[in-house]
């Protein structure tokens, strides 16, 4: 098997023509994940649109651990617990603060 597989690998390298076709779809492949060129002036991040996701995501993260938590042993809810008093106390503290 690894003889066959080794045999077709150095078929393959050899070929120019597959080579290219490989580096054609190497290249449109990476190009579907590129983000645009930056604009030449940078832009600053938008902390106000950040600040809203924010308190739904840690709705969602609050959600999910009181989910889990009946399947957890006693020391896990304990810490599972502390862990959502924590990011409650974080997003009150973020929408004090106004982010």
């Amino acid at each position: 098997m690894d003889a066959m597989f080794g045999g077709k690998l150095d078929e393959i390298l050899s070929d120019g023509d597959t080579m290219q076709k490989l580096r054609e779809i190497a290249d449109t492949l990476s190009k579907k994940g590129d983000s645009p060129p930056p604009s030449e002036s940078p832009q600053k991040p938008d902390v106000a649109a950040q600040a809203t996701v924010l308190p739904s995501k840690v709705g969602g993260y609050c959600a999910l651990l009181s989910a889990l938590r009946p399947y957890l042993d006693s020391e896990r809810r304990e810490r599972v617990d502390k862990l959502i008093r924590a990011l409650k106390m974080t997003d009150t503290a973020k929408n004090l603060i106004g982010f």
